[in-house]
């Protein structure tokens, strides 16, 4: 009852009332919130894992917004879209994979969206989180994991793992372990999907 009470709230403040009580679609998205989807920030990878979970991909650095509802809409509309939406996803759960290698400063650390980020990830969207993974190669992110356990509650910290360093050899072979394969990951984690976002938004429009 909570997490319903919490969706619609959440909804409303995120899309406003016209929008709020009805399914969003990508026509629904204004150019700001397209233009955030076009920095590869977030999205979820277009095959299953082996275990039949969606894998959401964040890419921190690239959380690049006019506001942060551009980063919110982007996030809820994708994230009922491509995985809530498919029945399998529903039974087998959500991989959170985040890949945030490269520069990072502690400028780019917002607050209010990484609490809003996870409010909605475990607090209103009726997903199933079995698994957050998190690479990165800057000290920054050491310094700010303390707040990011503490945002994401009890149950969305059990789940997750971090991989500081820059040892990428070492990435693969364990995601394999996890039920995550190569074949599924973006080419820039050393994958082998190309997966054009830019694309994608074109064909559905």
């Amino acid at each position: 009852m909570l997490r319903t009470l919490q969706y619609w709230e959440l909804k409303e403040e995120v899309f406003g009332e016209q929008l709020a009580y009805r399914r969003v679609t990508l026509q629904d998205l204004d150019d700001d919130d397209l233009a955030t989807a076009r920095n590869y920030g977030l999205w979820v990878l277009p095959k299953l894992d082996k275990a039949g979970r969606a894998v959401v991909y964040s890419r921190k650095p690239l959380w690049l917004y006019k506001h942060r509802n551009n980063f919110l809409r982007w996030m809820w509309f994708i994230l009922e879209e491509e995985a809530l939406a498919k029945p399998t996803v529903q039974r087998n759960g959500v991989v959170l994979l985040a890949y945030d290698d490269g520069p990072f400063t502690l400028q780019q650390f917002d607050r209010k969206l990484e609490s809003r980020f996870f409010h909605m990830m475990g607090d209103c969207l009726p997903l199933r989180w079995s698994a957050i993974h998190h690479f990165y190669d800057s000290k920054v992110h050491d310094y700010v994991t303390p707040f990011l356990l503490f945002m994401m509650g009890p149950k969305m910290r059990a789940r997750y793992r971090t991989y500081p360093g820059n040892k990428r050899h070492t990435r693969l072979p364990l995601l394999e372990e996890k039920g995550i394969s190569k074949g599924i990951l973006p080419e820039i984690m050393g994958g082998k999907d190309n997966f054009d976002i830019v694309r994608w938004i074109e064909a559905r429009k």
